[in-house]
């Protein structure tokens, strides 16, 4: 899980100005989407943190949402 959120982190623009500019398309809107991954990503690492261990539904989950995110977003 650790992976998978640092993998994230590296790959999807969360700090590019960019992406968090409003284009007026609300369906595929970037800053909503990665404001909601942003928050699923910490959320899972301060779980992590507390000692809790992902199940590999969970797992999996947050790796198809951060997939649909990417796709979303039109990345690679």
């Amino acid at each position: 899980m650790r992976a998978l959120i640092a993998q994230a982190r590296a790959t999807l623009p969360f700090d590019d100005p960019q992406a968090l500019v409003c284009n007026g398309d609300c369906d595929r809107c970037a800053l909503k989407l990665l404001t909601f991954l942003d928050q699923q990503l910490d959320d899972w690492r301060a779980r992590l943190d507390a000692g809790e261990s992902p199940t590999l539904h969970q797992v999996s989950e947050l790796g198809r949402l951060c997939r649909q995110v990417a796709f979303a977003l039109a990345l690679p």
